[in-house]
């Protein structure tokens, strides 16, 4: 005879703006998320506190931080979710759900026309919480590492931004734009990915961030 499974038990909780004081309890049940790879939560915290045009949550229970979420706007139709993190022993309690509802309440509110996040491969719980909000997959993205070849090597050169019309046409007419939905990466410690417009390929180019 089987026993039914016993559902966790649900644990009263409430979303509020995050506090400095809710970092010890973050970085707590963040330290291991992604197992020997540090979280990048610790090295964004302060930055992400003081970001007043976008939108940072704590889910709060029993006066301790159970979760976290932060939206941030890249332009003001275009909206990024990211950071959604939620205490292990506290997962599948709703939280999440909760969290990610708040992010696209808030972006509808500022009526972005888009709204993307970036989730691992294997993360199959937020894969059905991102088709439960109507989520459609945009691209898919993989880290590829190789050590250096011996022998000499030319140095990249760095483009100009006069060179903007070739760069902005090489990329347009690319692969990589059509599989990659258009979306390019951050140089940045945490995952995020943005419409790669004219204006920001012309930011790159006066940063002097393009390479060839």
């Amino acid at each position: 005879m089987s026993k039914t499974p016993r559902r966790p038990r649900a644990v009263p909780f409430t979303i509020r703006p995050a506090r400095s004081a809710d970092k010890k309890s973050v970085l707590a049940f963040t330290k291991d998320t992604f197992g020997e790879f540090r979280d990048y939560i610790p090295f964004i915290w302060g930055r992400w506190l003081k970001d007043r045009g976008g939108y940072f949550w704590v889910a709060e229970s029993r006066g301790r931080a159970v979760g976290i979420a932060k939206l941030t706007f890249h332009s003001p139709d275009e909206a990024w979710m990211e950071g959604l993190r939620v205490n292990p022993h506290q997962r599948s309690k709703g939280i999440a759900h909760a969290l990610h509802k708040e992010c696209l309440d808030a972006a509808a509110g500022r009526k972005v026309r888009v709204v993307r996040f970036a989730t691992n491969s294997e993360n199959t719980p937020i894969h059905h919480l991102a088709a439960e909000f109507g989520f459609q997959r945009a691209a898919s993205f993989a880290y590829f590492f190789a050590e250096p070849q011996a022998g000499e090597a030319r140095p990249p050169f760095v483009m100009s931004p006069e060179l903007l019309p070739q760069v902005h046409k090489f990329i347009w007419d690319s692969d990589f734009r059509k599989a990659s939905a258009g979306l390019v990466g951050l140089h940045d410690i945490s995952w995020v990915w943005k419409e790669l417009t004219e204006e920001r390929i012309k930011e790159h180019l006066q940063k002097g961030e393009v390479l060839a």
